[in-house]
């Protein structure tokens, strides 16, 4: 099943529930399912906008924190998010241990050995 299925099964059962819940002695069953299934339509329709907005990728900065060139913040190059403050620059492999950015979503450019 496609997602773009998905959504029109789900928009087909919410107006079903509903037809039922306008002729039905069950009625106050049959609105809430109709309500579930309007909402699950609802939320495939956002997913489906999320799949399709272009992807940002980024990559890792590090700032230098004073003096100490092993000493400083790794920030997203989308947000310039920092996301390991005062960090030591050496640990870890050199970058942080994330595929995106916890701010912004991003994607990191990188070794994938090196990203979770």
């Amino acid at each position: 099943m496609t997602l773009d299925e998905a959504i029109k099964h789900e928009e087909e059962v919410a107006e079903q529930n509903e037809w039922f819940d306008k002729n039905c002695l069950e009625s106050m069953q049959c609105r809430e399912c109709a309500a579930e299934h309007r909402q699950l339509a609802e939320w495939l329709k956002d997913y489906k906008r999320l799949l399709e907005q272009e992807q940002k990728i980024g990559h890792w900065e590090w700032v230098q924190y004073d003096y100490n060139p092993k000493l400083g913040n790794w920030n997203c190059s989308e947000c310039h998010c920092v996301v390991l403050e005062c960090a030591d620059k050496e640990a870890e492999g050199g970058i942080p241990l994330y595929k995106y950015c916890p701010q912004c979503g991003a994607k990191m450019k990188g070794d994938d050995k090196q990203l979770n």
